[in-house]
C-alpha cells in the first residue's frame, strides 16, 4: 500500500518501508564509475545512486526516487524506477 500522507504523520510509514529495502555499501569503484556517467546533469549523490544501482544489475527490483531528472537517467537505463505514493502524471 503506498504512503500518501504528508508531513510528520508519514515518517513512521516511511520507516517501515526502508526496513523492506535493500542497501549496498558505497565504494571507491562505486564513486568512479558514477563520475564516469555520461550524463552531466546528475548531481553528484544522484549519479551514486544510479551507479550503485547499475552494479546490482537483474538484482534491482527497482530504484526509488522522486526526482524526476533520476529517474529520466535511471529509465534511459533501462532500470526500474518506482516513486511510492507519488501521483502519476497523467
Amino acid at each position: 500500500m503506498p504512503c500518501t500522507a504528508k508531513g510528520p504523520a508519514a515518517l513512521p510509514r516511511a520507516d517501515l518501508l526502508l526496513t523492506r529495502m535493500g542497501r549496498i555499501g558505497m565504494t571507491a569503484s562505486i564513486v568512479e564509475s558514477a563520475s564516469r556517467l555520461p550524463d552531466r546533469s546528475l548531481r553528484l549523490l544522484d549519479a551514486i545512486h544510479l551507479a550503485a544501482a547499475l552494479v546490482l544489475g537483474e538484482e534491482l527490483h527497482a530504484i526509488v526516487t522522486y526526482d524526476k531528472r533520476l529517474a529520466g537517467v535511471a529509465e534511459a537505463h533501462h532500470l526500474p524506477v518506482d516513486s511510492p505514493g507519488a501521483a502519476v502524471d497523467a
